[in-house]
């Protein structure tokens, strides 16, 4: 059993972000997206703890870190994840964030492109368009419409999830587990990050990246399609595009193994 040891680190603007550290080598830091928080990673952190010392954050407004109490950006959130590599002891480390923290590591790769070694996106973007902002607008309003968690969540993750992964995951099991994981987001948490994600506008600055970067995207990920992934492959220098077949938005729940094996190869 690898041991994890909880921390806490101290952003620019003052609030506490939650973090911990698994595992030993290179370090990784591992950064969730949008309503999700440190435990997006339970079923690969082992796997990757037995080959990195592995850093996962709960981002502000997620998690056990601290709810903020104004609109924030995304450069404020590569400004966090830089609070906890200090804070950690790490000079310079590989970097995978996934949908809003694959945006969230674009811009820490492009304000502080020394501390960042290497960079794995998953199931990201770089620029919105109609679709990716009807889709958050629309789980914006789903979270002001609808009281009950259980169902909010169903929702969500019937687009978080592939269609072959719903053939045999309900959706209440999986809504259940988050449940019993800890408090669903708060609906204004969640707003704020949504607004950081129609803001989203890194593509015209990914030239600036010139360390070796993976993106991997997923075959039914209905959230980004194959362009938004190629879109950053065709602007970074040193990037490659890796496909994880039959999975949705989130390949490290519904093929945790096939996602590792994109990470590490």
């Amino acid at each position: 059993m690898l041991d994890i040891t909880q921390a806490k680190a101290t952003t620019p603007d003052g609030l506490s972000i939650a973090y911990d550290v698994q595992g030993q080598g290179d370090p990784i830091l591992l950064i969730a997206g949008m309503s999700a928080d440190r435990s997006l990673w339970s079923l690969v952190r082992y796997d990757l703890a037995e080959r990195f010392r592995t850093i996962a954050l709960d981002n502000r407004d997620a998690g056990a870190s601290d709810c903020a109490t104004t609109s924030y950006t995304a450069t404020n959130l590569a400004r966090d994840a830089l609070a906890v590599l200090d804070s950690a002891g790490v000079e310079r480390a590989h970097v995978l964030g996934h949908s809003l923290g694959g945006v969230i590591a674009q811009e820490l790769a492009i304000l502080a492109p020394d501390r960042v070694s290497r960079l794995t996106l998953a199931n990201t973007f770089a620029a919105n368009d109609h679709g990716t902002r009807e889709h958050f607008a629309l789980i914006g309003d789903l979270r002001d419409a609808v009281a009950d968690d259980l169902t909010f969540l169903r929702a969500l993750y019937f687009y978080g999830l592939g269609r072959s992964t719903l053939e045999h995951m309900p959706l209440s099991a999986v809504a259940n587990q988050v449940l019993e994981g800890g408090p669903v987001q708060k609906p204004g948490a969640l707003k704020r990050q949504i607004d950081v994600l129609l803001a989203t506008s890194t593509l015209d600055r990914l030239g600036t990246i010139a360390v070796p970067t993976r993106v991997i995207w997923s075959s039914e990920d209905k959230f980004f399609s194959e362009a938004h992934s190629a879109a950053i492959v065709n602007t970074v220098d040193r990037a490659e595009l890796v496909q994880i077949e039959k999975t949705g938005h989130c390949p490290m729940i519904e093929a945790p193994e096939r996602f590792v094996a994109a990470v590490l190869d």
